[in-house]
Formats: structure tokens, C-alpha cells, sequence
């Protein structure tokens, strides 16, 4: 009665309401009992039947699944929760790279390859292949390595999650100091084969060819090719038909900078049978490729490759992608306008601005006075272009005159004016900064100036080494300001020779107290002359036939890291000015002297570089000096003997610019240059500083009879004159008056510059 009583309590309503407010709490899932309501009685826990259940044992028997029935049909399980997608083994991999633990994930990645799983690409892989570019603790084999080990790991173009290949781009072919012939070769490869080539094909091409072996630009060629058509073969019906037209048009563009970048290097050879490769694989070339080998070929008088040339142009056939398409305009393709360098090709600023009318003009500018440096500064406005750049020594002059001024801002127009016209404007801007610097004696800025614009192939080691050294230097005012500050170059250049050459002789001069340092960079040079001209064999470093397993970096033919090829200089990058750098160097060392100086001329000899007149002036000089009079009287007239009977020899040189041929016909293959104005000045100051005065005196009648040398033409030869008669005149011996001075305005006034111009091979 009593538990009746408790049961029918009016307080049992409130457990109604209870229930009804926490039903809000319960969980959602079916099988998910509330532990706040069913757990908690709602009377006292201690009741006689809770007291009774706590004394109950738990059995210890097991329980007895007879009392179950079997199952069949009518029994089925739902599952509450959805299942979970099937994992691959590669998805380990993308997580570790996005969690950046990038041990675990080359040891991932091993362990792959080890079991033959397949790794989907990916573009987490873009961030790995970037890493190992960056790298900078990686040798060229093992960046080459990883780099191409995740770069084949990249989703291709037509991706739904592609990569933007603009980074790696930067890196590999524009701002790459160090050129890696064999490392662009299978970045292009492997982008190819992804549907990238059209973004950066040519110039890629442009730098195998010019810095690779021609076997191996050759193969990569074929390569690049055969690997682009099998991915235009992988496409859609619709989309191949839609892009085999631009794709034929840029075949054709591959294969016709290759052929000019082959002659722009002095590889004609090479050219031609890169021509023939492309007529064999029914490649279409333009007439402009056309005549641009025709003309290197007849200044070579190559009448047998001229002739096959001709019969290429003659014959050409339709390409063998699409016959009947007609060609899109070459803008389709947005290939920058840098590239068109060769098309634009003029001739070394020494000798392609020796008409201009800006250097003509700026020519006798002493630069002294405000309004000399506003004329000049009127003409060098409008001469920034191929055809009238100004002379870069009289351009050095005028940097510094200017910059004396305290001035600064019309140097940075000019700038501007030449890097926005062509590569050859902007290199010649370089140079014309090289030369000031080396004027002032600035070696360090000289070498900083050309490391900002060039790739560092065909120099001394020595910078690359010591750049960093070179930059701090550069920071310190007591080693020199430069002209202007620098401005970033879109991609690097590629040097002429002339750039080439005064690094050397910057390099020389740096080093000229160091311990065998001068005969160590002459063997490094001669190093460099021969691998440039020779015939490496590397053309098993990419082989065509292992492209079915493209993208496999593991299977592909790649050097070991001893055997990994560097970048060859072109054979253009050297010239005799390089060689006249050791001469004057040996000739002034103690201990070697006119004789070392013979054997490097030897070797010009032997490499087969002409023997100019600024290579045998330092030397005629130097016997002069040791008071050799039979040896110089010997070797100067084997080199008036190239004279010209009648017409006077040219005295271009006298301010820097050219060489002197000699003789108005052709002269004989071991004719001697013949002498001008400079020569016989040097012969002058030697005697002069050895005290050797009579011996100047009989030079100044040949200076005036063979040199036929016009007063105040040379401010060198003039100050020379000048010292000559003044010494005579204190000692006696020399007449007054028998040679007069006088300026190119007809003053006799005439002062010398302070600094005299360089020359050329000098």
C-alpha cells in the first residue's frame, strides 16, 4: 500500500516535465540512450531492491547462444556510419609533403619504387621539385636528380589542377647565373611531354644549343620533338586538329633558332647538318634562316654546303603534321620580342660603330664644360639603338666626365633606352659600365657589372668563386662607386667576346701578386679555348629511344655526378684580345719576359686565332726596352713589309677602335700585321723611359715616313713627342722646332685626356 502511495505521489508530474526537457539533449544517433535521465533514478538510489541488486553476483558460467536463432534471410545490417574510401599507397606521400617532413618523404618515395606502385602526379610535387632548385648545398648532378625525380611528378597541362610553371622557368632559363645545359634539356623534356613546351621552347633551345656539345643539342632536338608529337597524339581529335597548326609553326621556330644560334657561335658545320636534320623530319624552315647561313657560309667561301643550302631552299616541302593547314601568323605563339636577337644582328660594337654619327661627333668632345656634356648628351639621346650605338670607350669617357659633374639621372635614361631596345643594346650598355670601371681601375665593379647581365661561362673560375667577396667590396666606397645603381635584367645575356675579354684582364689585374696565378689562368684559358673548339662526344646523354616511358626520370640515360657535363663556350667567346691580355701580362712579369710572351703567340698559332698588330706591339716594345735592337729591328720589318705601297696605314686604332689589316690586297697566310701609329709609339716610350733617346729619334722619322702619322690625331703619340723633345732639349741632340704639336682644332695648346682610351686587344 505504501509503494502505491509512493507511485501516485503528486510529485511524479515533474518527472514528466524533466523528461520532456531533456529529450532536447539526446543524442541524434537511434542506438544512444540518455545517460542524464535512464542512468539517474528518481527516487533515492538506496531502496531495498537497488541494496538486493548490488548483492547479486555476476555469472560466471558463459553464455549460452543456443537460445539464438540462426541467421538467415530475414536479419540484415545498416550501418550507421558511411564507409571509408579506399586509400592509395601514394597518398602517404602527398601528406608528408604537405606536412613538409621531407625525410620520411624520401624514404617514402624509395620505398614506392621499391614495390612498383605507380605514383599519381600530383602538383604538391610542384613545392619538392622547387626545393631541390633551391637548394643551393645540391652539386649540378644531384640537383639535376631531384629536380627532374619530382618535376616528372606534376600534374600536365590539361590538369584540372595544373601547375604554374613561371618559378621554375625563372630559375632554370632566365636567372640561372650557370648555365646547365643537360638540366634545361630535360626540364623541356619532361614539360613537353606534359603539354608545356610552347611556353618556353625556343628558349630553351637557344641555350642548349649555344652552351652544349652539337651532338647533344642535336638529340635533344630530336627528343624535344618526338616527345611533343606524342603528346599532340594523346589529345582529343578535335583539340590535335586545333593545335597542330601552332605546334607545326613552332617546330619550325625551334629548328630555325637553332640553325642561327649554331652560326652566331661560329658552328656553321653544325648548322648545316642540323638543317639537314630538320628537311629529314619534314620541318619547314624560313627564308630569313635561309639567307642567314647562305651569307656565313659565302664568308667562309664554303661553296660545297653553299650549293646544299640553295637545294634545301629550293625543294622545300610542306610540314608532315598537316599539309593542308594553312600557317597562323607567328604572333600567335607571344614569343617575346627578346628572342629576336639574330634577326638584329650587326657586327662587334668596335667595328659596327666606327660610323656612327654619335661617335663621330662625341669623337674630339673633351667633356670639360657644361655645355660640352649637354651636346654630348643631346647625341647619345638619340643614338640607343643597333645600328647607331656610340663607341663604348668614347661612351666610358662620357660616363665619367658626367659623373664628375655630379650628375647621375641622364646615365639612368640612357640605361633605360638600352635594355628596352634589343640584347644588343643592353650588352653594349654593359660594356661601355665595364670600361668605365676599368679606366678608374675598379676591377672589382668591372667584374660585378658583367655578373649582373651575363651567364658566367668562358671566365676565370676565380669570379665565380669569389663573388661573394666581389659584392662586399662592392658595398665599401674606398674600392669604388658604381655608375648607377643596378636595375634588374628580365633574364641573363649572353657575352660577346669583348665582355669576355675584359674580365680576364680584370682578373689578371687582381690577382697579379698572387703566387702563380697569372700561368694558372693562362692554362685555364687555353682549357676553355680547346673545349670550345673541340668535339665532346655526349651524345649518349640523352638517348630518343626511352621516351614510351615517359614521365620515369629512373629510367633515363644521365651521367654520373664525375662525368656530368658543364656549359661549353661558343667558339665566338674567345678571341686574340684574350691571348694579348697574357702577352702584356708575361712581358711585364719578372721571370718571364719576351720569351713566355713568344709561346703564348704559339698557341694563338696553334688555336688558330690571328695574329694581330696589338699582339705583337707589346712585344716589339718590350725588346725595345731590353735593348734587343736586332730582334726588334728583325720583327719590325717582317711587319712593315705588310705595308701598303702607296695608301698610309690606318690609324682607327689610335683611339681604340679595330685592327689594321696592312696591306691594301690580300696578304700572304703568314704575313705579319703590319704596324701602325700605336706601334710605333710604344717602340718611342720605351726608349724614352730607358733612356735611350737617339734610338727614339731614328723611331720618330719611321713614325713620320712609314706611319705617316698627322700631328694631334693621338693624344698618346703626341704626349710622347712632346717628353721626347723636351728630354733632347735638356740634354741636347734635338733640334727645336722639328716637331710641332698641335690639338685637331689647330691649337698648339693641346693637353692630353687623363686617362688615355683602351684599345682593343690592348
Amino acid at each position: 500500500m505504501a509503494s502505491w502511495v509512493l507511485g501516485q505521489a503528486p510529485w511524479t508530474s515533474l518527472a514528466r516535465v524533466r523528461l520532456r526537457f531533456e529529450a532536447f539533449s539526446w543524442p541524434a544517433k537511434q542506438y544512444a540512450w540518455s545517460k542524464n535521465y535512464f542512468s539517474s533514478p528518481l527516487l533515492s538510489q538506496e531502496t531495498p531492491a537497488v541494496l538486493e541488486l548490488k548483492k547479486q553476483p555476476y555469472p560466471s558460467s558463459p553464455l549460452d547462444s543456443s537460445v539464438f536463432e540462426d541467421m538467415n534471410a530475414d536479419y540484415g545490417y545498416e550501418a550507421v556510419a558511411p564507409p571509408t574510401p579506399a586509400r592509395r599507397p601514394c597518398n602517404l606521400l602527398v601528406q608528408l609533403v604537405k606536412d613538409q617532413q621531407y625525410a620520411d618523404v624520401e624514404q617514402v618515395y624509395a620505398e614506392l619504387l621499391e614495390m612498383g606502385v605507380e605514383i599519381r602526379p600530383s602538383s604538391v610535387y610542384y613545392d619538392m621539385a622547387l626545393r631541390a632548385l633551391e637548394d643551393p648545398d645540391k652539386s649540378p648532378h644531384a640537383r639535376m636528380m631531384a629536380f627532374t625525380k619530382w618535376w616528372s611528378l606534376v600534374p600536365p597541362i590539361m590538369h584540372r589542377y595544373r601547375v604554374n610553371v613561371t618559378k621554375v622557368q625563372e630559375i632554370i632559363l632566365e636567372q640561372n647565373p650557370f648555365p646547365d645545359p643537360l638540366l634545361i634539356a630535360w626540364f623541356t623534356v619532361i614539360s613537353a611531354s606534359k603539354g608545356y613546351a610552347y611556353l618556353f621552347g625556343v628558349r630553351a633551345v637557344t641555350l642548349v644549343v649555344r652552351y652544349a656539345d652539337p651532338s647533344f643539342s642535336s638529340s635533344f632536338l630530336y627528343t624535344l620533338h618526338q616527345t611533343t608529337l606524342q603528346w599532340l597524339q594523346s589529345l582529343a581529335p578535335r583539340k590535335r586538329e586545333r593545335y597542330e597548326p601552332l605546334y607545326e609553326q613552332l617546330f619550325q621556330e625551334w629548328y630555325a633558332f637553332a640553325v642561327r644560334q649554331h652560326c652566331m657561335t661560329g658552328r656553321v658545320d653544325a648548322a648545316v647538318a642540323l638543317l639537314r636534320d630538320a628537311r629529314s623530319r619534314n620541318v619547314n624552315i624560313d627564308n630569313f634562316t635561309y639567307d642567314f647561313l647562305k651569307g656565313k657560309l659565302r664568308r667562309r667561301r664554303d661553296s660545297i654546303n653553299l650549293l646544299l643550302v640553295e637545294q634545301f631552299q629550293r625543294t622545300d616541302v610542306p610540314s608532315g603534321l598537316n599539309p593542308t593547314v594553312s600557317r597562323p601568323p607567328l604572333d600567335l605563339l607571344e614569343e617575346p620580342s627578346l628572342y629576336e636577337l639574330d634577326r638584329t644582328v650587326s657586327p662587334t660594337p668596335f667595328d659596327s660603330v666606327k660610323d656612327s654619327s654619335a661617335t663621330w661627333a662625341l669623337r674630339y668632345w673633351s667633356f670639360s664644360g657644361e655645355k660640352s656634356l649637354v651636346s654630348a648628351l643631346r647625341d647619345l639621346r638619340h643614338s640607343m639603338t643597333n645600328s647607331r650605338y656610340p663607341n663604348p670607350v668614347t661612351f666610358a669617357e662620357f660616363m665619367d666626365a658626367y659623373r664628375a659633374s655630379g650628375r647621375s639621372v641622364a646615365l639612368g635614361i640612357l640605361r633605360k633606352q638600352s635594355y628596352s631596345n634589343s640584347f644588343a643594346t643592353a650588352s653594349w650598355w654593359a660594356l661601355s659600365e665595364m670600361m668605365y670601371h676599368y679606366r678608374r681601375q675598379e676591377y672589382a665593379l668591372v667584374l660585378l657589372a658583367y655578373a649582373h647581365h651575363f651567364h658566367l661561362v668562358g671566365i676565370p673560375a676565380w669570379l665565380s668563386q669569389h663573388l661573394s667577396t666581389l659584392e662586399k667590396l662592392a658595398q665599401d666606397s674606398r674600392y669604388g662607386r658604381r655608375v648607377i645603381p643596378l636595375y634588374p635584367v628580365p633574364q641573363k645575356h649572353w657575352p660577346m667576346s669583348q665582355h669576355t675579354s675584359l674580365v680576364w684582364r680584370a682578373v689578371v689585374e687582381l690577382t697579379a701578386e698572387t703566387s702563380g696565378a697569372l700561368e694558372s689562368l693562362y692554362q685555364e684559358l687555353l682549357s676553355q679555348v680547346a673545349a670550345s673548339q673541340g668535339a665532346v662526344t655526349t651524345g649518349s646523354l640523352m638517348k630518343p629511344e626511352p621516351l614510351h616511358s615517359l614521365p620515369r626520370v629512373q629510367d633515363w640515360s644521365i651521367p654520373s655526378a664525375d662525368e656530368y657535363p658543364a656549359a661549353i663556350p661558343p667558339p665566338t667567346s674567345f678571341d686574340d684580345a684574350h691571348f694579348n691580355v697574357f702577352i702584356r701580362a708575361f712581358i711585364n712579369k719578372e721571370g718571364a719576359g719576351p720569351a713566355r710572351a713568344i709561346q703564348v703567340i704559339d698557341d694563338m698559332y696553334r688555336f688558330g686565332f690571328k695574329v694581330s698588330v696589338h699582339s705583337l706591339t707589346p712585344l716589339v716594345s718590350a725588346f725595345a726596352r731590353e735593348g734587343e735592337q736586332d730582334r726588334l729591328k728583325m720583327l719590325l720589318s717582317r711587319m712593315e713589309e705588310s705595308l701598303p705601297s702607296e695608301t698610309p696605314a690606318e690609324d682607327s686604332v689610335a683611339e681604340g677602335e679595330g685592327d689594321v689589316a696592312g696591306a691594301a690586297g690580300v696578304a700572304p697566310e703568314n704575313a705579319l700585321p703590319a704596324p701602325n701609329v700605336v706601334t710605333y709609339t710604344a717602340i718611342i716610350w720605351a726608349f724614352i723611359r730607358t733612356y735611350q733617346y737617339q734610338e727614339a729619334t731614328e723611331f720618330v722619322e719611321q713614325l713620320k715616313e712609314k706611319g705617316r702619322y698627322v700631328p694631334g690625331t693621338n693624344r698618346r703619340t703626341d704626349l710622347a713627342l712632346a717628353v721626347l723633345k723636351e728630354r733632347i732639349r735638356m740634354g741636347g741632340g734635338f733640334e727645336q722646332g722639328q716637331y710641332t704639336l698641335s690639338s685637331p682644332s689647330g691649337s698648339t695648346d693641346y693637353q692630353p685626356s687623363r686617362n688615355p682610351p683602351l684599345q682593343r686587344g690592348s
